[in-house]
């Protein structure tokens, strides 16, 4: 199993991201045949059904202080 913690350097924030250079993009760009673009999109809603481990999505709004400055009614009643 490799580590690639510190591989490139402290202040690093793209991790493994520093593999894809504008070289590998322009080849894999060459390995295109079709065009044909897939969405990897999943829908989601109170119907949609959901494998046994996981829990139906859930959707929560949460107040913050932006909201406050924008107008909205005061906490408690949002």
């Amino acid at each position: 199993m490799s580590n690639n913690w510190g591989r490139w350097g402290a202040d690093d924030e793209a991790g493994a991201l520093n593999l894809v250079t504008t070289g590998v993009t322009r080849r894999a760009a060459g390995l295109v045949a079709t065009g044909q673009t897939l969405s990897l999109a999943q829908p989601l809603g109170p119907k949609t059904p959901a494998p046994g481990h996981r829990q139906q999505p859930s959707r929560f709004i949460n107040p913050d202080a932006g909201d406050l400055a924008l107008g909205a009614p005061t906490p408690g009643g949002f």
